[in-house]
C-alpha cells in the first residue's frame, strides 16, 4: 500500500507542474494589463499629469517583479509555490489563501 501511494505521489509531480506552468503562461499572455486597469481606477492618479501616470505605473511594475524577464518571473513564481506563498489578492492585499478559508467556511444550509 505504501510504494503504490508512493508511486501516485510521484507520478502527480509532473502533471502539477504542467498544470502550474499552464497558468502562468496563460496569465502572461493574455491581453489586458491589470496594473494599467488599477492605475485607470484609482482616483489620485486620474488627476495627474501623464509623466507622474507613466512613473507611478512603473513602480507598481516594479513592486509586484512585473519588469522581470518571463523565465526569471517564471522561476520565482516556481519558487514560491514549493514555499507555499500563493501571493496577494490583488483585490483587498490579504494572502491569496486567506479568502479560500473564508469561502470554506460558507456551507449551504440543509433546512
Amino acid at each position: 500500500m505504501g510504494k503504490y501511494i508512493i508511486r501516485r505521489v510521484l507520478i502527480n509531480i509532473p502533471v502539477i507542474l504542467m498544470v502550474a506552468t499552464l497558468v502562468f503562461f496563460a496569465t502572461s499572455v493574455l491581453p489586458g494589463d491589470f496594473v494599467l486597469q488599477k492605475l485607470v481606477s484609482n482616483d489620485s492618479v486620474q488627476n495627474s499629469t501623464p509623466a507622474q501616470r507613466e512613473k507611478h505605473l512603473a513602480e507598481v511594475r516594479e513592486t509586484l517583479g512585473l519588469n522581470d524577464a518571463l523565465p526569471v518571473r517564471y522561476v520565482k513564481y516556481l519558487g514560491k509555490l514549493v514555499r507555499g506563498d500563493f501571493g496577494k489578492s490583488f483585490a483587498n492585499g490579504d494572502s491569496a489563501l486567506q479568502g479560500s478559508a473564508t469561502a470554506s467556511r460558507i456551507r449551504p444550509s440543509s433546512g
